[in-house]
């Protein structure tokens, strides 16, 4: 009898995984789709695309923020914090860089010296957190010749290392990457989601005049190192305030930080990387190399 039951256990303990694992594929795929049919649209409909999963993600920092003691980060700071953002982003749109940016650090001064804010530090990292790639990705999107190609290119690799890193890591396991931070991660998987973006990359290139097959998986490569570093980063945040998700609104994911916490980082890089080489035009910088 004892057998019996802890056999019907293990069944339902793996028909409910299989019907997590279902859920989070087709959340995945409608939610991919819908990122990748407003950013083929027009620029408008991404940047609408960028503002309402900006604002959801200061809703959710202030859900973690204040998660560990139920409060310290008031409607007032919520309220600043999706202004801020949001208006750097039309600033953006009007390309207003540097003003853009202001919005940002002003937004983040007034959340920070607003009373009863616990965790200021982090409370005046939010804008920026959810801000900064935001108006990156705007940016890159705007671009009036690659800019579409380059949001895919990134979406391409960011997507591509998250996927290999846990088929690999699942597949092979080994040593832990960050035991600490990320029990689950390991060091095969993180190599894993590093070469399938090159390789991807390489794919990518063969289909864009005047640029390397060499370089650009170099640029992937960067890309994807970066959005590992930002899932990690995620991770250590959540370990830190005593939460699995940044919020439910994804079936089976979570929340939108918890989706986005390695495309944050490749959008910096890739932001960075364009202003260093050719800010005039982020897309020509980021995929154009003769």
């Amino acid at each position: 009898m004892d057998q019996e039951t802890s056999a019907e256990r293990d069944g339902a303990h793996g028909q409910a995984k299989k019907n997590e694992l279902l859920k989070r594929v087709l959340s995945a795929i409608v939610l991919g789709g819908a990122a990748i049919a407003l950013t083929v649209w027009s620029p408008l409909s991404f940047i609408i695309l960028v503002g309402i999963g900006a604002a959801i993600m200061c809703w959710e920092w202030r859900m973690l923020i204040g998660s560990y003691d139920k409060g310290g980060y008031s409607r007032l700071a919520l309220t600043i914090h999706i202004a801020a953002v949001l208006i750097a982003i039309l600033l953006m749109m009007d390309a207003q860089y540097a003003e853009a940016f202001y919005a940002l650090c002003l937004g983040a001064v007034l959340i920070a010296i607003l009373p009863g804010i616990h965790h200021r530090p982090l409370s005046f990292a939010g804008p920026f957190y959810t801000g900064l790639p935001a108006i990156a990705l705007v940016w890159l999107r705007m671009d009036p010749k690659y800019g579409l190609q380059t949001i895919l290119f990134i979406f391409l690799v960011v997507w591509t290392a998250d996927i290999a890193a846990f088929v690999v890591g699942r597949t092979i396991g080994g040593p832990k990457l960050s035991p600490a931070i990320s029990p689950n991660k390991t060091w095969s998987g993180m190599i894993g989601g590093l070469a399938g973006s090159m390789a991807v990359a390489a794919l990518f290139a063969a289909y864009i005049q005047n640029t390397s097959l060499i370089i650009l998986p170099i640029v992937a490569l960067l890309l994807a190192f970066g959005s590992q570093v930002g899932d990690l980063t995620e991770s250590a945040l959540k370990r830190k305030f005593k939460i699995k998700d940044s919020s439910r609104i994804i079936p089976g994911h979570g929340g939108i930080l918890d989706r986005v916490d390695g495309l944050i980082v490749a959008a910096l890089l890739a932001a960075l990387l364009a202003f260093l080489i050719t800010p005039a035009h982020p897309g020509h910088a980021i995929l154009i190399w003769q």
